[in-house]
């Protein structure tokens, strides 16, 4: 086995008694019927307290640090902008962080805004690396033009994992991120990332247009020719794109095209990563971690945004509000947060209340996002692929 980096004993939560994550940032797991694995001095073993119907602490927390960037997108889920210069502050990431690391989250992904220019950025990186969380981040790739070596050598030698935006052709791209020559920079991006060592993905946002659907065969192609990993995913109802209602609730013609043709091209481009309800019928997504489990959300992800609000999952927290982490610890709310138990439960009467619960595939397609299911106010994800019903769509 690789090198532990962290393990975090646990309480047989879905048949899960330790996690752990390697050097290399692979989680690995301990079911309840194997041995824990031998660990040693260079492994961080985290014993938490036991917490109802979730692990003990997030396997992974989405920080939003920040809501400065230099783009204005109509789809941003976290309505950033060059106007907002909210973020938080040093003293305050330094305590947050402390709390992160010492809780036992194995993963961190640093979002924002724009996180290039959250000037703590780099710090937080190598902090987290030297604790042994592995690092993600996402970016529309604006600030690299200008980034250093020094930089560069930074995201590669703490192991960060790099998402660049990039969510169709030059034309379209350009156009609906509103940034001219943005697409140029996105594939120039990941070339220099590559050739940097840094590990990187593309990472495209379908919105609920014809034009964004038919995005996906220059995403292919594009993919194919760099030779990089690609994200798909559908816009969820948050921030400006559910004011702009451009995410996909109840699906039309042009939708189920899109649902049938990227499937199609996925069966022929390794490079092409899709969101669960793609996936539905595809052993290698029939469950994840091989087990029986929820929605991530207060189970096993968690999300702080820019003014250390702690929430289940920045899609949905206007249905599970967040509370404040100032002047209190992460590992609190966690087990006795009251949207976070609020949230277990929900999971809880809903999967025993649903057509999903009877559903061959609810393992691998958990039943839908509840972000969808919460805001068409049905008991199902309206998208499911077995229903495959169409629904007049007069914002589209």
């Amino acid at each position: 086995m690789k090198q532990l980096a962290i393990y975090r004993y646990e309480y047989n939560y879905a048949g899960i008694r330790g996690i752990g994550i390697t050097t290399d940032g692979e989680l690995v797991l301990t079911k309840q019927n194997e041995t824990i694995p031998q660990l040693d001095s260079r492994t961080r073993i985290i014993r938490n307290e036991e917490v109802l119907d979730a692990f003990s602490a997030p396997i992974k927390i989405f920080l939003d640090p920040s809501t400065k960037c230099p783009l204005k997108c109509p789809f941003c889920l976290s309505d950033s902008g060059s106007a907002n210069t909210k973020g938080i502050d040093e003293a305050e990431i330094e305590r947050l962080s402390n709390q992160i690391i010492d809780f036992g989250v194995l993963k961190v992904k640093i979002g924002g805004g724009e996180p290039f220019v959250y000037p703590y950025f780099y710090d937080l990186i190598k902090k987290f690396n030297n604790s042994g969380i592995s690092v993600s981040t996402s970016t529309s790739g604006i600030t690299f033009p200008t980034i250093t070596q020094e930089k560069l050598n930074i995201l590669r030698e703490n192991r960060v994992k790099v998402s660049i935006s990039l969510d169709g052709g030059e034309q379209y791209h350009d156009k609906t991120r509103c940034f001219p020559g943005l697409f140029k920079i996105a594939i120039s991006s990941v070339k220099t990332l590559k050739e940097n060592g840094i590990k990187t993905e593309l990472r495209s946002t379908i919105i609920n247009t014809k034009e964004s659907y038919d995005q996906i065969f220059e995403l292919d192609k594009i993919s194919k020719k760099l030779e990089v990993p690609i994200r798909i995913r559908s816009v969820k109802p948050k921030g400006r794109a559910a004011v702009s209602n451009l995410s996909t609730l109840f699906p039309d013609e042009k939708y189920w095209f899109f649902y049938d043709a990227v499937r199609k091209l996925r069966n022929d481009n390794p490079f092409i990563n899709l969101e669960e309800v793609f996936c539905y019928d595809s052993s290698a997504h029939y469950s994840v971690f091989g087990q029986k489990l929820d929605c991530a959300a207060g189970t096993r992800s968690a999300y702080i945004d820019w003014n250390c609000h702690f929430s289940p999952c920045g899609f949905i927290d206007s249905y599970f509000p967040s509370e404040t982490l100032k002047g209190t610890d992460i590992k609190m709310l966690w087990k006795n947060g009251y949207n976070f138990k609020k949230i277990r439960e929900y999971f809880k009467t809903e999967n025993k209340n649903s057509k999903c619960s009877h559903c061959a595939y609810v393992n691998a397609c958990q039943g839908g996002c509840p972000s969808v299911r919460l805001a068409t106010k049905t008991p199902i994800d309206p998208r499911c692929p077995l229903q495959k019903k169409t629904y007049l769509n007069e914002g589209s």
